[in-house]
């Protein structure tokens, strides 16, 4: 169970994606992102997911496995197992938007838009419901088009956070 204060940190779609499918290209990446879902210190730490990140990565599933959601293999099965532990022993957190201010993360996701519009729709709202969020400073990710944006790293520090890729 993380200790009362612990550190929390926002994940993205393409790392809850990574962790669950375990085959992300570079072996040292896949290494990073499973350490981040089994951190040593897991007392001093939680893990925040947004419902969409969750939407985002069920998508992918499907869209993998377009002719049957019964071919998603054991290991991905065995992994939204571990999720679910860590949601029960407190060390991941899953929010929705009554936790934050909708019409803030409008207004963020239309500064993030101005910002860098190359970076997707969905990393967008992720961005931006992590911005809403005051007592989450990291946003973790593997997204390239994230980590190789000076702009939104830029808008993150402005807003008193952080971007920490995985990577």
């Amino acid at each position: 169970m993380p200790q009362s204060n612990p550190h929390k940190f926002f994940i993205d779609s393409d790392t809850l994606i990574g962790f669950l499918k375990q085959d992300y290209k570079d072996e040292e990446i896949q290494k990073l992102i499973n350490k981040r879902f089994n951190p040593n210190n897991v007392k001093d730490q939680q893990m925040v997911i947004c419902t969409n990140v969750l939407g985002e990565t069920l998508k992918n599933f499907l869209d993998a496995n377009k002719t049957n959601i019964n071919t998603l293999s054991d290991q991905i099965i065995k992994k939204i197992t571990e999720i679910q532990e860590k949601i029960n022993n407190g060390y991941i957190k899953i929010i929705s938007l009554e936790d934050v201010k909708v019409n803030d993360v409008f207004k963020a996701y239309d500064e993030l838009n101005i910002i860098d519009n190359r970076i997707g729709i969905a990393d967008k709202w992720n961005l931006s419901v992590f911005v809403c969020l005051a007592d989450i400073k990291t946003f973790y990710t593997i997204s390239e088009d994230i980590i190789d944006s000076i702009d939104i790293r830029k808008y993150l520090e402005n807003n008193g956070k952080k971007l920490s890729e995985i990577r």
